[in-house]
């Protein structure tokens, strides 16, 4: 549990994980109708779905408001297409791999819509560890 926390986020959400890779990278492209993100902030990692905190208070709530609104939206969240494995070489490069990350991409979205830095929610923590797949 946790009892104090930084509550400083300026989009109210607290990410504990990095992905390696970039929004535009794992995001079918039919998705970016639903967010006011610019070409830019397509290019900014992509925010880890993982683990993550929430505040509770109005920038917080917008961000859950507009991860919530997409999920409710099959073309949203699901856009024709869609598909979570990547092309493995163009996912690191910044390049569109033809994959989508559905929630993890929405929650990047909506986090690009509010701030141009995403070092503003992410913030990777050693007490979080992903174990993907075989890895050791």
């Amino acid at each position: 549990m946790i009892t104090k926390m930084p509550t400083n986020f300026k989009c109210g959400i607290r990410t504990l994980n990095a992905t390696g890779h970039t929004i535009f990278a794992a995001t079918q492209p039919g998705m970016y109708k639903y967010f006011n993100a610019s070409e830019d902030r397509k290019h900014m990692p992509m925010a880890a779905a993982t683990t993550y905190v929430v505040l509770n208070n109005t920038a917080g709530r917008q961000v859950m408001d507009k991860l919530a609104n997409c999920s409710m939206t099959k073309e949203c969240m699901a856009p024709d297409g869609a598909n979570l494995w990547c092309r493995e070489p163009q996912l690191h490069q910044d390049k569109y791999a033809w994959c989508h990350r559905y929630d993890q991409s929405a929650l990047a979205l909506a986090l690009a819509e509010c701030t141009d830095n995403f070092k503003d929610y992410e913030l990777v923590s050693d007490l979080i560890y992903i174990r993907r797949g075989m890895q050791e």
